[in-house]
């Protein structure tokens, strides 16, 4: 009888607070915990930089959590990667991980640092897309001086591996996000009801609800026959509403606010209106594609053409089309058709099949140099 060997896997993120990279990284790791070869079977840990005290993510008993407590509420800023490095290094040293997983370039630079010398296998992966960070250039440099040293470095789209130096491309794998299609449309009889048009994302300027609200000025003559829900929170949601008092689409644009049950509200809607500036793979649009709703969003925010096909599933507008006329123009060539938005929804199982959870984490565990 073999007697299985066990590997100690290290993630490290930032926080585990609301956000796509947070919810990816806690189900990874779920996942490696679960996951035993013939030979073979891991511990995982997941280490933060703050207190997870406040964590808007929960993780299973099995995963050791710990914090390097290096910053206090949710001041994890650009300047935190020069905090972490000592502190790293010494738990690094103390648990001595085999693998390390990395996640978000605050987490990537100190790893990479604290690892100089110590012989670590350490995966680094980018979480959003490189042309949109702060102090972007700086950023670019400590990349270009850092990342050689990383075993792999994961991408999560083609459009951030082209940022990435030529010599970098060896080491680069590109790892989407899960994406598995879901049976959640509800059978809502077309009757006089209400249609829904369905947004999801943080109320943040990232997210650029204030471009459909503005858009929404151009659909007033639908106001009687569709609704217009925005889910999620942020900093943004005074001003957000207060325009949608303004412009007078009370009863026609709602903030919904943030709910558990987002699957739900897409298995009810009939259309997902996704304006953000950028992205690194949108989780939003992929969960909305998954429940099998024709999408209209942008061409050259990372991960969008990856899930919407143009006049596939979905409308891609072009950089240049990103004001309230040409956004409005598309949602109201889509209101009108019923009968193609059918046809967009058939087409999603076909989109979503390439991100399949099985595909995906496969894809890590080669990536991690584990066994399957």
């Amino acid at each position: 009888m073999s007697i299985k060997k066990q590997q100690s896997i290290l993630c490290v993120i930032p926080t585990l607070g609301h956000g796509g990279a947070q919810k990816v990284l806690v189900n990874l790791a779920h996942q490696l915990s679960q996951h035993h070869s013939v030979n073979q079977k891991y511990s995982v840990s997941i280490l933060t930089f703050r207190s997870n005290k406040d964590n808007f993510h929960t993780v299973n008993d099995i995963i050791n959590l710990e914090s390097l407590n290096i910053v206090d509420g949710n001041a994890v800023s650009f300047f935190t990667i020069f905090k972490a490095p000592l502190k790293l290094r010494r738990f690094i040293q103390n648990s001595n991980p085999d693998v390390i997983l990395a996640f978000q370039d605050i987490a990537n630079f100190p790893v990479l640092m604290a690892t100089i010398g110590l012989n670590k296998k350490v995966v680094v992966s980018e979480r959003q897309d490189t042309r949109f960070y702060s102090y972007a250039i700086i950023r670019k440099i400590i990349r270009f001086f850092l990342y050689p040293n990383a075993m792999k470095i994961v991408v999560q789209t083609t459009i951030v591996e082209k940022q990435l130096p030529n010599f970098l491309k060896p080491k680069i794998e590109i790892i989407p996000n899960q994406v598995d299609a879901l049976d959640t449309k509800i059978a809502n009889p077309l009757g006089d009801r209400r249609h829904i048009a369905i947004a999801v994302g943080r109320l943040e300027d990232q997210k650029n609800f204030d471009l459909l609200i503005e858009a929404a000025t151009h659909l007033r003559a639908y106001r009687h026959r569709w609704q217009i829900d925005i889910y999620g929170e942020g900093s943004l949601r005074a001003k957000l509403q207060s325009e949608i008092e303004s412009k007078n689409l009370l009863g026609f644009v709602t903030l919904k606010g943030a709910k558990n049950d987002i699957m739900t509200k897409l298995g009810e809607a009939d259309l997902f209106l996704f304006p953000s500036k950028y992205e690194g793979f949108p989780n939003a649009l992929g969960e909305a594609v998954a429940s099998g709703l024709p999408s209209i969003a942008f061409k050259n925010v990372s991960g969008n053409t990856d899930l919407v096909h143009h006049h596939k599933n979905g409308i891609l507008l072009k950089e240049c089309e990103r004001n309230p006329l040409d956004f409005s123009t598309s949602v109201q060539y889509l209101l009108d058709r019923p009968k193609l938005r059918a046809q967009f929804s058939q087409h999603c199982p076909k989109v979503i099949q390439p991100f399949s959870e099985q595909s995906i984490f496969h894809k890590w565990v080669k990536t991690l140099g584990l066994s399957l």
